[in-house]
């Protein structure tokens, strides 16, 4: 037959909140213990207290254990009383570890916990607030999943306080509430600059914190901005419009867009800008396909999720090397989730010189590469020498394909992105042409009457100021 533990709390504070309830059982008990003496209340009872636990043992978890373990086995013998610290159903993982046993009955006591000072003090309403409530040591776990008002419990000491405080990388609240024993003479509700929090009092077990709002982090960020777009879809027409098909064009050109911005250098503001436009286009994706029982952002961020961590044995403990992924390694994993073991299986529909490189890249997984550049140089003077050979159309179609092929090789043997490279020489010569299209105007002449040589020696002059970085239209034009 099971045993019976009967659990109490002594309240947030002093003797005047424990209950009469919780007095008279306590009174009427044969065997009763404390969790812990160290509490404004605890002096009322004369029964053994776990304290010693604390100081022998290596953790808090080990501790609780060994505190279940021995209430059980008292329970063999006759009822216990178990007396914690507040209420029995509030931040008291003694009292969770014991509900879960088997072998043992668990009765619990109603009782006023810290929770019911703690709204008092802020005059708040906590459910219509919202307020979520947090284990001050897990809170680090708990900060993604965070939003809105927050109670930090178990703020013990000055540590958990300044792990608080820390938590927050550049992100920081302007100020937060701190609750330091609550029902006390040397009772403590301040509002202070959140550089203060672990300084303003000297923490023990009775001091929690109250932060109004948490800033956003990642995941309130996400879903904020999934709501938008859902508003959007059920209110604007323009984007109730759009379909997968019409958004093509702005997925690709917000993605070119934020190429353009980092390859430019454009300040942290302006690049962030561009990410958000392309975000928009996936979110708004996950949306319209939500809409009629498709894929949503759970599916698309579980699918990559999953997807990185097989694809990274080397850092999630299911591969036994120990230098990290090579290059077919990589090619192979990819290769395996599709029906093909070719690593040239379900090939990207990509622009021409971008499919050449990732062309380049399974070569390279394969061991087909060059050496050395002098290698891949020789062959796009073969190529070059074979289509200045070429008399006929298609031939020499076909040979600068080759040749194109051939410096996507170079380009890769050099340790440079062919694509990155064109999209620079692109917007050098937006640059030059604009530069010789100012100086033109300047001189009040049209560039259409110029014969070639003109137009040359004028080219060379915009060319060398553009390349110098002057802003456009500076520097003597004259010819």
């Amino acid at each position: 037959m099971s045993g019976r533990v009967i659990v109490v709390g002594l309240g947030p504070a002093g003797p005047d909140l424990l209950t009469v309830g919780a007095q008279q059982v306590i009174q009427s008990a044969h065997v009763v213990r404390l969790r812990t003496s160290v509490h404004p209340a605890a002096a009322l009872i004369d029964a053994p207290s776990y304290d010693h636990l604390y100081e022998t043992l290596d953790s808090f978890e080990a501790v609780y254990q060994a505190i279940v373990d021995d209430l059980v086995a008292l329970s063999a013998h006759g009822d216990v009383v178990y007396v914690v610290p507040g209420a029995p159903t509030v931040a008291e993982h003694t009292v969770e570890l014991l509900v879960a046993r088997d072998d043992v009955v668990v009765e619990l006591l109603p009782a006023m916990s810290f929770l019911d000072l703690s709204w008092a003090r802020l005059r708040i309403d906590p459910v219509e607030r919202g307020v979520q409530l947090v284990d001050g040591h897990r809170f680090d776990d708990a900060l993604p999943l965070l939003s809105g008002p927050v109670l930090v419990s178990q703020c013990h000491n000055t540590g958990v306080l300044n792990d608080i405080k820390l938590a927050f990388v550049g992100r920081e609240p302007d100020s937060a509430t701190v609750l330091h024993h609550l029902g006390l003479p040397d009772e403590v509700v301040a509002l202070v600059p959140w550089s203060d929090i672990d300084s303003t009092v000297e923490a023990d077990h009775l001091t929690s914190l109250y932060i109004d709002p948490v800033p956003p982090n990642t995941a309130t960020a996400v879903v904020a901005f999934e709501a938008l777009v859902r508003r959007l879809r059920s209110e604007c027409p323009w984007d109730q419009a759009q379909t997968h098909e019409s958004l093509m064009r702005y997925l690709i050109e917000e993605s070119f867009e934020v190429v353009e911005a980092v390859e430019t250098g454009q300040d942290d503001g302006a690049v962030a800008s561009e990410f958000g436009d392309l975000f928009f286009q996936i979110v708004l994706h996950a949306v319209i396909a939500d809409e009629v029982g498709g894929f949503d952002m759970v599916d698309i961020t579980e699918s990559i999720h999953n997807k990185l961590v097989r694809r990274h044995p080397h850092v999630f403990g299911h591969d036994s090397a120990d230098d990290g992924p090579s290059r077919l390694r990589w090619e192979e994993l990819k290769a395996a989730e599709t029906s093909s073991a070719s690593l040239f299986a379900n090939l990207p529909d990509l622009p021409s010189l971008a499919k050449a490189a990732k062309l380049m890249d399974k070569g390279d997984a394969m061991g087909f590469r060059w050496p050395d550049t002098s290698f891949a140089a020789a062959k796009v003077d073969e190529e070059l020498a074979e289509l200045r050979a070429e008399t006929h159309i298609d031939g020499q179609q076909r040979e600068l394909g080759d040749v194109f092929l051939a410096l996507v090789g170079w380009a890769r043997s050099a340790g440079i992105d062919p694509d990155t490279a064109l999209r620079g020489a692109n917007r050098r010569f937006i640059d030059r042409l604009r530069q010789l299209e100012f100086n033109a105007a300047s001189d009040q002449i049209a560039l259409g009457d110029l014969g070639v040589e003109q137009l040359l020696d004028r080219w060379r002059v915009a060319k060398a100021a553009a390349d110098a970085g002057a802003p456009l239209g500076s520097g003597d034009s004259t010819i």
